[in-house]
């Protein structure tokens, strides 16, 4: 006995209702792609750029006295050598930076923040610093003191950095827990939070 008419549609219109489901999951899960999106492209032209930054801005909460400071457009002004072509080559757009005297050692510290392009801007030069610094082709300048020991690290589009140097022109010695102390908390706490 052949099968009736309704056995043989079950499995037609089972398969047409999956289908159907399929392509409705199909067509909401388009939806919600087109939807976030143009949300996530809304919320990107909406997010204003930071402004530049303010001596104020990078050290209202240091615990650190400030001797002098400095904020200038032109990055060269605070290098030497080749790193300035490095910070003009990835848009460096200001520097801030200021003299402080330790509360930890008898250690002249500069420090400050160079804001960049970008953040890949930022790691680029990062990386580059290692190279120039090593090889004798540029570096961070002191405001106060003598040459130091130099620490860096991007964070964002910012280049944070610090040099620390004895008072009386000698090497800050390697793994000095001073110095080391003192390079976590502005690179770490005091920069970082800018």
């Amino acid at each position: 006995m052949p099968p009736s008419p309704e056995v043989r549609e079950a499995p037609h219109l089972l398969l047409t209702g999956l289908a159907s489901l399929i392509l409705t999951a199909i067509v909401a899960l388009v939806g919600f792609f087109v939807v976030a999106e143009s949300t996530r492209s809304r919320a990107a032209v909406r997010t204003p750029a930071p402004g530049p930054l303010t001596v104020a801005d990078v050290f209202a909460s240091s615990p650190y006295a400030m001797e002098l400071s400095h904020r200038d457009a032109d990055c060269a002004s605070a290098v030497t050598g080749e790193l300035s072509t490095v910070l003009r080559d990835n848009a460096c757009s200001q520097v801030v930076r200021a003299a402080l005297e330790s509360p930890h050692g008898d250690y002249r510290v500069t420090a400050g923040v160079f804001t960049l392009a970008d953040a890949a801007g930022a790691r680029d030069t990062a990386d580059r610093v290692q190279i120039l610094v090593e090889h004798g082709r540029g570096g961070f300048g002191q405001l106060l003191g003598p040459p130091g020991q130099a620490s860096w690290q991007p964070r964002g589009q910012y280049l944070l950095y610090c040099v620390i140097s004895r008072p009386d022109g000698g090497v800050v010695p390697d793994g000095d827990p001073d110095a080391g102390r003192i390079t976590s908390e502005l690179l770490t706490s005091l920069l970082g939070s800018a």
